[in-house]
């Protein structure tokens, strides 16, 4: 039998915390640039479901309804009155003529 003392493997814990910092760091300045891009969506959806409510709302009361102040108006079946580009607090939207469709661009 060997009764060396068995080998040492594995990270010992100042490697392990040198590692984590570099990681942590790492992603310190990472979280900024995600920030960003989570105010770019959340405004995008804000719009969504603005204009989702107002096609809605046309549809319930079967009137023509206007979202906000855009110029952009639903009729009775949710169908948009005329095709537009707006801007929307900075995003383009485009709405499709007929069916009520749009998307950002």
């Amino acid at each position: 039998m060997d009764k060396r003392m068995p080998a040492k493997s594995g990270f010992t814990m100042i490697e392990s915390l040198f590692s984590l910092g570099i990681i942590m760091l790492m992603l310190f300045l990472a979280l900024p640039n995600l920030h960003d891009v989570e105010n770019f969506i959340d405004d995008q959806e804000q719009w969504r479901q603005k204009i989702y409510h107002t096609q809605l709302k046309a549809m319930i009361s079967k009137t023509r309804t206007e979202l906000e102040t855009t110029g952009v108006t639903f009729n009775a079946f949710g169908n948009i009155h005329h095709a537009a580009t707006i801007t929307l607090d900075g995003h383009k939207c485009i709405f499709q003529l007929g069916s009520g469709r749009f998307y950002f661009e």
